[in-house]
This record gives C-alpha cells, structure tokens and sequence, in this order.
C-alpha cells in the first residue's frame, strides 16, 4: 500500500491566474450566461425599462416640493394657483409614464423567462 505524499512546490497544483476569465472557472456562471444569450435584446430592453421607471420614481418628490412651495409662497394666489395645477397635471402624465414602463419591465422580464 503506498503512502500519500505530502504537498511539495515542485508538485503542488498550478494555481488559476488571475487573467483567467471567471466564467471559465465556474461551471454555474457560464451555465447562466449561455442561458442569457438567446434572451440578451430582451433582458437589456427590460432593464432599460426599469431604469426609467425607477428613475421617474425619484420625480415625484421633487413635484411635491414645487407644489407645496407654490401653496405656501406669498405671491398672488392666481399664480401659486396656476403652478400648482400645472404641477399636478404633470404628476398626474409622470404616473401614467411610470406604470407604462414599469409595466414592459414585468412583461419583458416574464417573457424572457
């Protein structure tokens, strides 16, 4: 019976470079990647669509901020009355573009499965 030889510099295994690609070291990750591929227009469409979602998500309290500013500025009341519908006319179109987008996220991501 022959005994196990002890790990020495001159036959320990070659250690993985660090220019070596991940994706070729981990089975899983090129797994996923090469899933992907087929579906990549759609993957990046949809998160082109959640970004802009998100990002008009951020939107709403800023018009917040100008519609309690115009409630509460000391100029006449026919103007603050003016900004304020105005501002509350563009939440009201921000809102509908919002779900519009965040609406093909869902269906993008859904269909690609």
């Amino acid at each position: 019976m022959q005994q196990p030889q002890p790990s020495t510099p001159g036959n320990a295994p070659p250690a993985a470079t660090a220019s070596e690609n991940p994706a070729s070291r981990d089975p899983s990750l090129r797994r996923f990647l090469d899933l992907a591929r087929p579906e990549a227009r759609t993957l990046i469409l949809a998160t082109v669509a959640l970004f802009i979602a998100a990002g008009l998500g951020l939107v709403y309290p800023q018009a917040i901020k100008v519609i309690l500013d115009a409630a509460v500025a000391p100029h006449g009341q026919k103007a603050g009355q003016s900004v304020i519908n105005r501002s509350a006319l563009l939440l009201l179109v921000l809102f509908a573009v919002q779900g519009v987008f965040a609406a093909l996220r869902v269906y993008l991501f859904t269909v690609s499965g």
